[in-house]
């Protein structure tokens, strides 16, 4: 009798691991083969300031795009981004705050093949899109700046949930020929992924 309990004993840990190396192997396929989208360009903005009389320029605004470097496709579920304005990039509170402006687009599973990107979208200055000529001449000596962050949701072919966040400052370069441009920055909350 205990030769058998020992023999059964034996065979359902021989069972167990074996189904816990299945399982094990199937997770890190499914890690492999799944979409894995990220923020591939944000351009920089157009700082035109207000004029004193006429047409307004167009808001502060930056476009930007993602690439699904996966090996297949990725069903978006929402995406949200916009820019602040801030004293300084230490200022930045510790958690993104995505509910100060509305423009989450809630997407119904927009399907992203491998391999190719998705359509331009807008981020927008919030609260105050349009600046004045003071307020660009302070952008541009460094005494306030400019943060563009957002995130998009999506899911694998498997139907796991994922998403990727992403906080970037402007630069404003010295010299004669000023080109802004967007670099990773800000706490971890910001810039993640799963």
């Amino acid at each position: 009798m205990r030769r058998a309990l020992a023999d059964s004993k034996a065979a359902a840990d021989a069972a167990k691991q074996s189904a816990d190396a299945a399982t094990t192997a199937a997770e890190s396929a499914m890690a492999t083969d799944r979409a894995w989208l990220i923020l591939e360009k944000l351009e920089e903005p157009h700082l035109v300031p207000l004029p004193l009389a006429g047409t307004p320029p167009p808001p502060v605004q930056a476009l930007h795009c993602y690439i699904n470097f996966g090996k297949t496709p990725a069903f978006i579920t929402a995406i949200q981004a916009q820019i602040i304005k801030l004293p300084r990039l230490a200022d930045l509170p510790p958690e993104p705050n995505y509910n100060s402006v509305k423009a989450e687009l809630n997407l119904p599973d927009v399907p992203i093949a491998a391999g190719t990107r998705t359509n331009p979208l807008w981020a927008i200055l919030e609260s105050k899109p349009l600046l004045s000529q003071q307020e660009i001449d302070e952008i541009n000596q460094s005494a306030v700046f400019l943060y563009a962050f957002g995130y998009i949701r999506y899911r694998d072919v498997f139907r796991r949930a994922h998403e990727t966040r992403w906080g970037c400052e402007l630069i404003v370069p010295g010299g004669a020929n000023m080109q802004y441009y967007w670099r990773m920055a800000g706490p971890h909350t910001y810039n993640n992924f799963d």
